[in-house]
C-alpha cells in the first residue's frame, strides 16, 4: 500500500491503495483529502489508514467531513471516523440502509455541509450504485467514484485479465460491471450530460490515474458514451453542453 500523500492540485491531495477483492485480483483506490477554504479538510472515500498517513493528513487541516461516495466504497469508513471523531459523515444514497452501524446525512442532501466550494449531484438511474460526482470549483476538479475508470498498473494474476472483461485496462472509460448496477439507462445519461456541464479542468478517480488536458471532458464524454448514448435529445457523446 502507498501510504504516502501525493498532490494533485491546490488544495487537493490523495493516497492510493490496493484492495484485494479475490485471489489475485487487486483494484487500485484512491482516497482524496481536500482543503476548504476555511482550513477544514474532507476525505472523500476514506481508505485504510495508518497511524503514520493519519498524522499527516491531519498536518494538512483537521479532518472536518468524511465522504462515502457511493454504495460500494464503505469499508474503511467506520475506520475513519474513529480517527476523526469530529468530523460529519456524509453517505451515499442507500448507504445507511446497507450500513445501519454508520450514522451520517445523506450526501445527496451534503452540500452544505461540504461548503459553497462544492456542487454535488447524483447519478439517477443507478440505485444499487447510488453514485455522488461533485466538483470542486477552487480546483476545477471532477471527483468520481465508479462512474468511471483509468487503470493502466496491475497487481496480481488475475487483475488484468477482470480489468479486460470489464473494458478498463490501460483505458480512460466506464466499466462495463458497473454498467450491470444501471435500472434506468436515460436517466443515468441525463445525469451525466448535467455533470458534463461543470466546467472542470480534470477528474480525480477512485480507480486510476488523475486525468486532465485540454480535452479532458470530451474524453470524460467518450468514456461515457453508453449513458449519454441513452439521454433523450442527446446527438452524441461530444454533445456536452
Amino acid at each position: 500500500m502507498d501510504t504516502a500523500l501525493t498532490a494533485i492540485a491546490d488544495s487537493l491531495w490523495a493516497y492510493e491503495y490496493d484492495l484485494r477483492l479475490g485471489p489475485g485480483f487487486y483494484l487500485p483506490v484512491r482516497t482524496t483529502a481536500i482543503r476548504r477554504a476555511d482550513g477544514g479538510l474532507v476525505l472523500w472515500s476514506p481508505g485504510p489508514l495508518s497511524d503514520g498517513l493519519a498524522a499527516a493528513i491531519e498536518a494538512l487541516g483537521e479532518v472536518r467531513v468524511l465522504v462515502a461516495p457511493n454504495r460500494l466504497h464503505h469499508l474503511y469508513v467506520a475506520d475513519a471516523r474513529r480517527r476523526f471523531p469530529g468530523a460529519a459523515l456524509l453517505l451515499a444514497p442507500g448507504l445507511a440502509e446497507k450500513r445501519p452501524d454508520l450514522d451520517g446525512a445523506n450526501l445527496a442532501d451534503g452540500a452544505g455541509v461540504l461548503g459553497p466550494e462544492f456542487e454535488l449531484r447524483t447519478i439517477d438511474g443507478a440505485t444499487k450504485l447510488g453514485e455522488v460526482v461533485a466538483f470542486h470549483r477552487p480546483s476545477a476538479s471532477l471527483l468520481v467514484t465508479d462512474l468511471v475508470f483509468n487503470l493502466s498498473r496491475t497487481r496480481g494474476w488475475l487483475t488484468p485479465w477482470i480489468l479486460r472483461l470489464a473494458g478498463v485496462l490501460g483505458r480512460y472509460n466506464q466499466s462495463r460491471l458497473i454498467r450491470t448496477l444501471v435500472d434506468d439507462r436515460a436517466a443515468a445519461g441525463a445525469s451525466v450530460r448535467a455533470m458534463l456541464t461543470w466546467p472542470f479542468e480534470r477528474v480525480v478517480t477512485c480507480h486510476g490515474g488523475v486525468v486532465d488536458g485540454a480535452d479532458v471532458r470530451e474524453r470524460t464524454a467518450d468514456a461515457l458514451e453508453w449513458m449519454l448514448a441513452a439521454a433523450p435529445g442527446l446527438a452524441g457523446a461530444s454533445q456536452i453542453s
